[in-house]
């Protein structure tokens, strides 16, 4: 959650014929009621009534024994209650280490025919070149050095990894001095944000596909962003699977071009406008 990409193989049967359409049919069954069950049957208003600042604070923290055990506990109470608000799904990308798992030194290459596309794409849609601009899950800043050379002035990036900060401030230092970095999960940066605070949006997976869907992810991002929300996802993959366009469409952003999937990939480029 927030280093992405993550390269796994992967829409949604509400929204069109999915973009792997290899899957077995018991697998599409399968993905279409998680889908289901994640956009429609997930109550949104205990989020905030469970998980509070400490509990985010607790897993941006030191690595202890104590927040070990709450992730157990966590993936047990899932099992049971699907609907009970988690974060613990972030824990390995916040506790994310040079040499350990989750190396931020991993996402440090562009992915070809991918990162490129959408960079292109978030560039062909900025107004102007001090349009600001939110990297959801900016890593080591790979994406946001990117658009940077491309002209781009007002940049954020947001991530839930220490670790990449630290690389991203020692491999790009006059970019890192150059852009509004935060260190913070998904969901508390979203939920303090301002309404339009950033003109254009961008995530690259694996980043909301791993947010529980008691939290209102879409919601959040479409009240933050002004005009353009530009996602590269697994649409039918990792944790949690959703009917995204429902989502956006209900959110007031309607989708305006799409890959999907994006060639000789399963992951797929959704690009949203607010009507």
């Amino acid at each position: 959650m927030g280093t992405g990409s993550n390269r796994i193989q992967g829409r949604g049967l509400l929204a069109g014929p999915s973009p792997n359409t290899n899957l077995p049919l018991g697998s599409s069954l399968l993905t279409f009621l998680r889908k289901a069950v994640n956009t429609y049957l997930t109550p949104r208003f205990l989020f905030e009534r469970v998980i509070q600042d400490k509990h985010f604070d607790a897993m941006l923290g030191t690595p202890s024994t104590p927040a070990a055990l709450r992730v157990k506990i966590g993936r047990q109470v899932r099992r049971w209650f699907y609907f009970w608000p988690s974060i613990t799904e972030a824990h390995s990308w916040a506790n994310g280490r040079v040499g350990h798992d989750r190396d931020p030194n991993s996402f440090n290459v562009m992915w070809e025919g991918v990162d490129d596309l959408m960079l292109k794409t978030v560039v062909e849609r900025v107004s102007s070149p001090d349009s600001a601009v939110l990297d959801l899950g900016c890593s080591s800043g790979r994406h946001l050095e990117y658009l940077s050379d491309n002209g781009l002035t007002n940049l954020s990036g947001v991530d839930v990894m220490e670790a990449a900060l630290q690389v991203f401030k020692d491999l790009r230092p006059r970019l890192y001095g150059q852009v509004t970095t935060y260190h913070d999960f998904f969901q508390r940066f979203l939920a303090k944000g301002r309404e339009d605070t950033y003109d254009l949006l961008y995530s690259c997976g694996a980043t909301i596909e791993l947010v529980h869907p008691s939290f209102d992810i879409v919601h959040h991002m479409c009240r933050v962003t002004r005009t353009h929300i530009v996602l590269v996802i697994y649409e039918d993959r990792h944790n949690y699977p959703r009917f995204y366009v429902n989502e956006f469409k209900k959110n007031g952003f309607v989708l305006v071009d799409s890959r999907r999937p994006i060639e000789n990939t399963a992951i797929s480029l959704l690009v949203f406008r607010a009507v």
